[in-house]
């Protein structure tokens, strides 16, 4: 009988233990948008230079001082932005239990004045934590 009860009350906690809630939405029209504005801001902000505002959602891996050289750096080698056009969007919002996470990766074609690029940037919201900027990436089109 006292097997019984263990057997019981161990199947119990095993149930409950394995109850993860996880749920995966893809590219949402809601989360397309606020992807698509973030992206509008984070280049209004590149092509005005203000990287005091975007160092306010840079993520802890991306460090002020390096990006800051990286901006710099394009502006040198690539000149002034003159048109910024998206081109693809993709998100995922995860829950995992009461943990939320929303991820925005965008396409963008860039036109500087001296170059043509292609560039993937990404955010990430996590909880209610403000969306930071976690992923920057730039490649000159060769025509």
């Amino acid at each position: 009988m006292m097997f019984k009860r263990i057997l019981y009350l161990v199947t119990l906690i095993l149930f409950f233990v394995s109850c993860d809630k996880k749920s995966t939405i893809n590219n949402s029209e809601e989360d397309i948008k606020r992807g698509q504005e973030l992206a509008s801001k984070f280049y209004k902000e590149l092509s005005e230079n203000d990287t005091l505002k975007i160092n306010n959602y840079l993520d802890k891996s991306i460090s002020s001082a390096d990006f800051g050289k990286l901006v710099k750096n394009n502006l040198k080698n690539y000149g002034v932005i003159q048109k910024v056009d998206i081109k693809k969007t993709e998100t995922s919002n995860i829950t995992f239990n009461e943990n939320i996470e929303i991820n925005y990766i965008l396409e963008i074609y860039v036109e500087y004045e001296k170059s043509k690029n292609i560039e993937k940037i990404s955010f990430v919201k996590k909880n209610d934590e403000p969306i930071k900027l976690d992923g920057y990436l730039t490649q000159e089109i060769i025509e």
